[in-house]
């Protein structure tokens, strides 16, 4: 395998172009598109006014892209921060010139003029040439690998992740797709959430829609249409499930048990499906459509759909088991509960998971 050629920084005003590996020591700051065919890696942040792409992996401390970041391989950053989509150039090329003027070494302009900022950084040609590519809508972030992050990610258009995605906190003016997601810290805040496999988050969930086939969710969840969890309550045992770990599951328990196929601290939007069961330690609300549950429906707080919409548990149940799988559990039994059956709420200790009175 050859070396991968090794520089101390980059600095250009233009586009930058490398073909094969390249390992930079300290900073690059690039006034144009940078594209890199092969691996590279920053031992500091990475600042590129246009967009960045490299046909391979890329590790870096920081980075800031005014179009956008496009990586063939996996992509490990401490964050991801001003990265915008191409389209929204006039905006976010002028907030990226004023961050990279502001972060970059060596800039003594005032840092609070963006005419400065990109008087440094690029010159008119490249502006020109950007902005004439600015129309073209791609992806604020698209990786085919996988996308880790120690830190935040900001970004101003949609995230593409072929593999596993996961930041300390995110904040997505745009959809997210992704095979898996973990925010390991903080919220998740994006438009839509179209995942392929399972949802952790650490923090709370808001979006307009989320579509996946597990959910978790510490804090809660918010959404303004609708929430369509498809998997089952098991888990399935293969490669994709394994980076999945619920609290309450011990990493190489042989058995996974049984979990719900949602479970949040408190859970309103338009429309609830889940495949599985549903588990909330506080209020579910639908605001605009039913509540359904191939299994049991379990919160310790009140239930609600809304006012032409029921509430449907045990779809997936045969009906003469839905008081041990198919039920619903609240303080109080619902009204519009079209299928399932009710069971009052058992006591719990403080912290532990809202529990059905046992059967007689």
């Amino acid at each position: 395998m050859a070396r991968p050629k090794i520089v101390k920084k980059i600095k250009t005003r233009n586009h930058f172009v490398h073909v094969g590996d390249l390992l930079v020591t300290d900073y690059a700051q690039v006034g144009g598109d940078l594209t890199v065919d092969g691996n590279l890696t920053l031992k500091g942040p990475l600042f590129c006014l246009g967009r960045i792409k490299v046909n391979g992996s890329l590790v870096a401390v920081e980075v800031m892209a005014g179009q956008g970041i496009e990586v063939s391989g996996d992509l490990e950053a401490h964050s991801l921060l001003y990265v915008y989509e191409a389209c929204s150039f006039s905006d976010g090329v002028e907030e990226v010139a004023r961050q990279i003027a502001t972060f970059s070494p060596g800039f003594k302009a005032d840092t609070e003029c963006v005419e400065d900022a990109l008087e440094l950084i690029s010159d008119p040609a490249t502006l020109e040439e950007l902005d004439s590519e600015g129309a073209v809508r791609v992806y604020a972030v698209q990786v085919s690998g996988s996308c880790i992050l120690d830190g935040p990610l900001h970004a101003y258009g949609g995230v593409a992740v072929g593999g596993h995605f996961s930041p300390d906190e995110c904040y997505v003016q745009g959809h997210i797709e992704a095979g898996t997601v973990c925010v390991d810290e903080g919220d998740l805040d994006c438009y839509g959430l179209d995942v392929e496999s399972w949802v952790r988050v650490a923090g709370d969930l808001t979006c307009t829609d989320v579509s996946c086939s597990h959910l978790e969710v510490e804090g809660s969840v918010v959404a303004e249409e609708a929430v369509v969890v498809h998997g089952g309550d098991t888990m399935q045992d293969n490669k994709d499930a394994a980076p999945y770990r619920s609290k309450r599951v011990e990493a190489g328990t042989k058995s996974k048990g049984v979990l719900a196929s949602l479970r949040c601290s408190g859970l309103k939007a338009g429309s609830v499906s889940a495949g599985g069961s549903i588990l909330v330690d506080g209020r579910i609300e639908c605001t605009d459509g039913y509540l359904r549950a191939g299994r049991s429906i379990t919160a310790s707080e009140k239930i609600s759909s809304a006012k032409d919409f029921g509430i449907l548990a045990g779809l997936d149940v045969a009906r003469s088991l839905w008081l041990k799988d198919g039920y619903v559990c609240a303080p109080s039994k619902p009204q519009r509960l079209l299928t399932g059956a009710y069971r009052s709420i058992g006591k719990r200790r403080p912290y532990s998971d809202p529990k059905p009175t046992r059967l007689k």
